[in-house]
């Protein structure tokens, strides 16, 4: 969390020219949001190294140059560079504001007011919630988004203005808002279509309202019918491909961002959000009623279900650590011993299969062997992107690197190749032998 600020950030508060404060109460363009929102975002401290600038941290420094003039900052961080901070894995942002100098002071203010402004729906501390932010550092105070009724809590330090942030304020993001996966990003993440039988072409999914979009996409086919499950605004939507792709409220609500899994299983769809860190399934036959499983402490975003032998089994990360729970065993949350900040599962021949992804490689545990923990090969890749599947006793993982969803299998000696598609999320299914991805 605490570690020094780059060199370029803290030489930049001896030149005042690079720093345009604007006058107090501005305050960024904001979307005329609906009354549904993220859920606050849980404590996620680094565990990971892959610096790269994510892309919901880099438009965040962007609305607020936008705002109140371009300001010095800093994203990513080296991994040997001081202990753990989120500024390693590409998801926290320095902004250099100076606390000493009334202008600056004033628009940190402004920024702040905006951060945490009720908004009209009465939800508290709106735009933070939007963008996924997890704590903010500034001037000896820190405010965590995990226990906001706490407000801005003292904040121990040296001395040094770095390390006090009387020199910038500090940022850290969750996950879901470093990928651009909240609500805040949510409007412009269309659903896309694209089939290995044509050419992996990306098409857009679009119903009778509109286009299919959200924050988050899962999907399966049963019975010839393809479902998409999308997160947004915190709610859970379903289309169909036999209802014209019509988009849906299920009556889930308050789910973090990026978090749904989905599955059909002994006939009956299921839903998995993640709502307060805590694991709720809901399904067709009890009109989605989202019920907790009891699963809680989930630190990540990202969730993976399988159906195997009968029972349901859920995928999580707590802790850094992937977890197992299943219906056999009333979802008690058992640790794999696998290091992940995003996990996807599927089954080949009655063995469960888990793909991780750390420190931007990918991973592969089996059920047979122990979980032993294997590198695939596979590095580069990016957050939370991970789906896998398996057809005609071949494993296939899909990843997203670059910003393009790249296919690796395990009868190419897992070599990882551009689809072409465009995108940060994916999740695949097969139908009738065809490979089908889901991207945003």
């Amino acid at each position: 969390m605490r570690s020094p600020l780059r060199a370029l950030i803290v030489s930049a508060l001896f030149a005042s020219a690079i720093i345009v404060p604007s006058p107090a109460s501005a305050a960024p363009a904001t979307p005329d949001f609906g009354p549904s929102i993220d859920a606050y975002a849980a404590y996620d401290g680094q565990d990971t190294c892959e610096a790269s600038e994510k892309p919901g941290v880099v438009g965040f420094r962007d609305i607020l140059n936008t705002t109140y003039g371009p300001h010095n900052y800093g994203i990513g961080r080296a991994c040997n560079d001081g202990g753990q901070s989120e500024h390693k894995e590409g998801r926290a942002l320095d902004y250099v504001l100076n606390y000493n100098d009334a202008g600056q002071r004033a628009v940190a203010n402004d920024i702040f007011n905006w951060l945490l402004t009720t908004d009209r729906y009465a939800n508290a501390n709106a735009n933070a919630r939007r963008l996924g932010i997890m704590y903010m550092i500034w001037n000896r105070q820190i405010w965590y988004a995990s226990n906001p009724s706490a407000g801005w809590q003292p904040y121990a330090c040296s001395g040094d203005p770095s390390d006090c942030h009387t020199n910038h304020i500090h940022f850290s993001f969750s996950w879901a808002g470093a990928l651009r996966q909240t609500s805040w990003w949510s409007g412009s993440a269309q659903v896309f279509e694209a089939a290995s039988n044509a050419g992996w072409r990306p098409l857009p999914v679009s119903g009778s309202a509109g286009a299919v979009s959200g924050s988050a996409v899962a999907a399966f086919a049963t019975s010839g019918v393809k479902y998409i499950y999308t997160v947004r605004g915190g709610q859970v939507f379903e289309a169909a491909s036999n209802a014209g792709w019509q988009n849906l409220w299920t009556g889930i609500n308050g789910v973090d961002g990026g978090a749904v899994a989905a599955m059909s299983h002994q006939g009956v769809k299921y839903i998995y959000t993640i709502i307060n860190g805590g694991v709720y399934e809901a399904n067709s036959a009890n009109g989605w009623r989202n019920l907790p499983t009891g699963i809680t402490g989930v630190s990540s975003s990202t969730i993976s279900v399988i159906s195997l032998g009968g029972v349901k089994y859920i995928y999580t990360v707590v802790n850094g650590i992937v977890h197992e729970a299943h219906s056999a065993n009333g979802w008690r949350n058992l640790s794999t011993g696998i290091p992940a900040s995003a996990v996807a599962a599927t089954t080949l021949n009655n063995v469960k299969i888990i793909y991780s992804v750390n420190g931007g490689q990918v991973f592969e545990a089996a059920s047979n062997a122990g979980w032993q923990n294997l590198w695939t090969g596979i590095n580069g890749v990016s957050g939370s992107a991970i789906s896998a599947m398996s057809l005609g006793g071949v494993k296939y993982i899909y990843t997203a690197a670059g910003g393009v969803v790249h296919e690796a299998h395990s009868a190419n000696g897992w070599r990882n190749l551009s689809t072409g598609i465009p995108g940060s999320r994916v999740n695949a299914l097969v139908l009738g032998g065809v490979k089908i991805l889901y991207t945003l």
